[in-house]
């Protein structure tokens, strides 16, 4: 379960609602698993208000794994995307397949792992990671050094880049979210993220990557 909140008073009420529920279904929270995070700017000093479920305070926390992807107070996707990397590295798994069966392989983990979450982050500057991951993985199934060049690798593999099916899925994601109608939650977000123009870091590499 997640809370969303503008401010502190708004986070407190939501716990304070969470704590009747709780009451009136006879269910625990368990805080230790509970963690409170404060989105803000980088240079924005984190909230210092104390959050409590009854008596119990829930800590702060400075990144925390949602559904899958790791998310921190800034919005940076660099952890996120590292973390994607980390969960995809396949190099260890490539050294006894045969080519169709490396390519069933690669193409399971691109699909489910690699791109898990690319929605969100396929658009970042700091896609770089999960692109090395797939690299290494042509470099060990063909036996080629480090400085064996890229684009021969993707060539001879010929697969899609990884980077190229992130940016694609996160682009295509975004212009059907932008044609739901207005009343979706997710359609109204893109539209004022849209009218806050160059202030959203998001929507410059999004703007970024079309004119690539």
């Amino acid at each position: 379960m997640v809370i969303l909140a503008a401010d502190e008073a708004a986070l407190s009420k939501g716990l304070e609602t969470l704590e009747e529920w709780c009451r009136l279904w006879a269910v625990k929270v368990n805080v230790s698993k509970c963690g409170i995070m404060h989105f803000r700017r980088g240079r924005v000093p984190r909230s210092d208000t104390v959050f409590k479920v009854g008596s119990e305070e829930i800590s702060m926390v400075e990144h925390y794994k949602y559904l899958g992807c790791m998310l921190n107070e800034t919005l940076d996707m660099k952890g996120l995307v590292v973390d994607r990397a980390k969960a995809g590295d396949v190099g260890q798994y490539c050294v006894a397949l045969k080519g169709g069966a490396y390519r069933n392989l690669m193409g399971m983990l691109v699909d489910s792992v690699l791109l898990y979450g690319v929605e969100v982050w396929g658009c970042c500057r700091q896609i770089q990671a999960v692109e090395q991951v797939q690299l290494k993985g042509f470099r060990v199934f063909l036996g080629a050094n480090r400085l064996h060049p890229r684009t021969s690798l993707e060539m001879e593999m010929d697969l899609l880049p990884v980077v190229w099916a992130a940016k694609k899925r996160c682009m295509d994601f975004w212009f059907k979210v932008l044609q739901m109608k207005p009343e979706r939650l997710i359609s109204s977000i893109a539209k004022e993220v849209l009218e806050k123009g160059s202030k959203i870091k998001w929507l410059a590499d999004l703007r970024k990557t079309l004119k690539e």
